[in-house]
């Protein structure tokens, strides 16, 4: 049913109207993956930090961060930014590159967004939410967050801010300036309500800094665990500790208890103690590549009883009042992502301990096969059917296993290191799993997996792929950079095409093939039967560190080409023309494309399972929210259906930039060779849909969204105005407030909204 109105206002949708017609560009249009489970281990995290009443946590980990269930000791959702901080219980903060985003917790929708002229070293928050303290390398600014005010900047003019902290009470903030050649100025105590300077402490050891709950105490962490009392400087006790860098350090909400930990000249160290005395309740070292450059962060449990240490991929938690070892969360080690299996309903990933099968539609572990071994460092690869694995290392040679439906490996054979004729660099299983090709340095050869029998296929090349069917060898060359195709039957070239790489796309018998000069990057595709090609697409080269990597899907309907440094991922049709852009978290991560292109796997070790896009011709259009002021909302979907049969034929987040103003919005949409229905819906707005002519795909639509539907049901009415009134005057971030009542979209509920729902009342939504 079409949206209705007894006072109906007709807008007129002209053809050619400058007001809502948009030129076509040449840059992508920012988006977002539809995600539909992800993987994470806790390597490198930066953060660990709780909601007030326990039952979620954030950690940070370059380039992302991970919302966690504490419960189910899973991730939730992932985000932009590798520093954060709960604020309460309805409302996160995470910086992501020069600024800071602020989400409204559950529906993890980003409400504000802080302006920041450089990278945040840290985010603190008080206890219930209402103050953020962002820590830069040159000042710190202290927001109040209901709404986002900024109230105080202190800036270092030369030398840094090396350390700031602020109170679980949010009453107090305390920083440290340093000047030129490590001469450390005092450490300063305000009070956040205006400012004022209550205290300064002469405090002469660098390190880490904290402050209790209630602001009284101020606890020093580096070389010494040093603790002073506010009002008059006394040291109430100190103790030592060692650490020289990558500190760690947090009060429990109680302020009985202490947590720090830091990487001192060999190893690593944690202490837990008590904040009244400083008696020592438990202690560790943390041997190995346990955190990289961020050390091991530590956070207390919002009741104080647990004591989180990230030490590398492993959540380790401690009982406070003991020092017991609770054990550690069920959090995935760090693995690999090998391939699709069973055409695409399976995905396989690899860990020290074994293989792991994930149904790709929900992530649920269907199966575990225990194969103890190192991933880093070895050579691998899984059949198609998921029932042959190959593992090469320079100490045990290659190994051929059978897997069992029950999931147990079963070696076939072993060939020693010796026997090979140099080191395996990568691995493929032929279809049929009679053979496994493999690259020995500049070799190409194959193993015949019922006796080990070793045939050298290529001599001179690089990297390599087989057909599904087996009959054809697709290898590269250094020099000159050439693409290969071999009859293996014939054992004859059939085809060389110049390129430095490729990737065999056996859905449709092509091959894709990477031309690089100096300046450029450059796409062909061409016909694995017949050697015809064709240009598809071309770059300029970026001018960072990173090199540009294509990643094409099997059916070639779309191109993948990721800039890691950029942290960004642009997606174009088979025309080359840009369809798409994922900026981070997402973006600049490998891209794997199941082998009907369904789903698509982003990160080899940080899993994100997304829906795949659909082909066809690129529609573009303009997006109007009827009186909404806030920043445009990343949960607005869309839904393709058959005009003739109604059958949904795609659905997914609606890709949209704001660069069109305030509540306007380019967006762009991937339609197939037929009549459609566009449908484009999202809280709090009444769905509109839209009918497309397959002649008309080329010309730019306009849709506008009308707010007011505050529960969901795709109308205006009663219960609506029911649930605006019970959030009524709230502020996101306050446990009454509703981001469906907010339907302006500005943080609050007020009279605006209220007007936006009785100019709407009794409207239907488009079906």
């Amino acid at each position: 049913m079409r949206c209705e109105h007894s006072r109906r206002v007709k807008y007129l949708l002209p053809l050619l109207c400058a007001t809502v017609i948009l030129l076509e560009s040449r840059s992508p249009v920012p988006a977002k993956p539809d995600i539909q489970w992800l993987l994470r281990s806790t390597v490198y995290t930066a953060d660990v930090t709780f909601s007030s009443d326990g039952r979620w946590m954030l950690t940070s980990a370059y380039p992302s961060t991970v919302l966690w269930d504490v419960g189910q000791q899973k991730a939730v959702a992932s985000f932009a930014g590798w520093r954060s901080a709960f604020l309460g219980n309805r409302l996160f903060a995470v910086q992501n590159d020069r600024m800071v985003d602020l989400y409204e917790f559950p529906s993890l929708r980003r409400i504000y967004q802080l302006q920041a002229n450089t990278r945040p070293y840290r985010l603190c928050a008080s206890r219930d939410g209402r103050w953020l303290l962002v820590h830069y390398p040159l000042q710190v600014q202290l927001w109040s967050t209901m709404p986002p005010k900024l109230l105080k900047t202190i800036s270092q003019d030369e030398g840094a801010i090396a350390a700031a902290a602020l109170s679980a009470d949010g009453r107090f903030f305390a920083y440290r300036a340093i000047l030129a050649y490590m001469q450390l100025l005092d450490i300063v105590i305000c009070r956040t309500a205006d400012g004022r300077v209550v205290k300064r402490l002469p405090v002469e050891e660098p390190g880490e800094i904290a402050l209790s709950p209630d602001g009284s105490l101020l606890i020093v962490a580096g070389e010494n665990i040093t603790v002073y009392r506010v009002a008059d400087g006394t040291v109430l006790w100190r103790a030592p500790f060692g650490a020289v860098g990558n500190m760690s350090i947090t009060v429990s909400n109680d302020g009985k208890y202490l947590a720090v930990s830091g990487e001192g000249f060999a190893e690593g160290v944690w202490h837990l103690r008590r904040l009244s005395d400083g008696a020592l309740v438990a202690s560790g070292d943390i041997v190995g590549d346990y955190g990289g450059m961020w050390g091991v962060p530590v956070g207390f449990s919002p009741d104080s009883r647990i004591l989180y240490l990230v030490i590398g991929e492993v959540i380790r938690m401690i009982d406070t009042a003991t020092g017991a070892d609770l054990g550690n969360w069920s959090v995935p080690p760090s693995f690999r992502v090998l391939r699709f299996c069973r055409r695409g309903e399976q995905i396989v990933t690899s860990d020290r301990y074994g293989l792991n099968f994930y149904a790709t539609a929900d992530g649920r572990l269907q199966a575990h096969v225990a194969l103890p071994h190192d991933p880093t460092y070895d050579t691998e690869a899984i059949s198609e059917d998921g029932t042959r694995y190959a593992v090469y290392n320079t100490e045990d040679g290659l190994r051929l296993f059978s897997i069992t439906d029950g999931g147990v490996a079963l070696p076939v054979l072993s060939i020693s290191p010796t026997e090979l004729p140099n080191q395996l660099f990568s691995l493929q299983w032929t279809a049929d799993a009679a053979w496994v090709y493999a690259s020995a340095g500049s070799t190409i050869l194959r193993v015949r997996a019922s006796d080990g029998a070793v045939q050298t296929m290529v001599e001179d090349a690089a990297d390599f792929a087989v057909s599904a069917d087996g009959r054809y060898l697709v290898f590269s060359t250094y020099i000159p950079q050439t693409i290969n195709v071999l009859d293996i039957e014939q054992n004859r070239v059939l085809y060389t095409w110049q390129g430095s790489e490729f990737q065999l796309l056996d859905a449709v018998n092509k091959v894709a093939v990477i031309e690089r000069t100096a300046d450029s990057t450059r796409l062909y595709l061409y016909d694995l039967l017949t050697g015809e090609g064709r240009w598809v697409a071309g770059w300029a080269r970026p001018s960072g560190w990173a090199q540009d990597v294509v990643t094409v899907a099997p059916d070639g309907q779309l191109i993948a080409r990721m800039n890691e440094e950029e942290r960004r991922t642009d997606l174009y049709n088979r025309w080359g023309y840009p369809v798409a852009r994922w900026d981070a978290p997402y973006g600049g991560q490998p891209i794997l494309f199941s082998p009907d292109s369904r789903y698509i796997a982003i990160g080899s070790r940080q899993l994100a399972i997304a829906r795949g896009l659909p082909g066809g011709q690129r529609l573009s259009g303009t997006l109007t929210l009827l009186g909404w002021t806030g920043l445009l909302p990343d949960d607005l979907r869309y839904t393709l259906r058959d005009s003739g049969t109604g059958q949904v034929i795609a659905e997914g987040p609606l890709s949209v930039t704001s660069t069109l103003g305030i509540g306007r919005a380019q967006f762009v949409v991937m339609v197939p060779y037929t009549d459609v229905l566009l449908t484009v819906s999202g809280t709090p707005f009444l769905s509109k849909t839209v009918d497309i002519p397959r002649q008309d795909w080329f010309l730019p639509i306009s849709i506008y969204l009308r707010p007011g539907d505050v529960d969901g049901d795709n109308e205006v009415t009663l219960f609506d105005f029911g649930q605006l009134v019970e959030a009524f005057g709230t502020l996101a971030g306050e446990e009454r407030y509703n981001h469906r009542a907010d339907l302006d979209g500005d943080g609050e509920v007020t009279l605006w909204d209220f007007g936006l729902l009785v100019e709407n009342f009794g409207m239907v939504g488009d079906e």
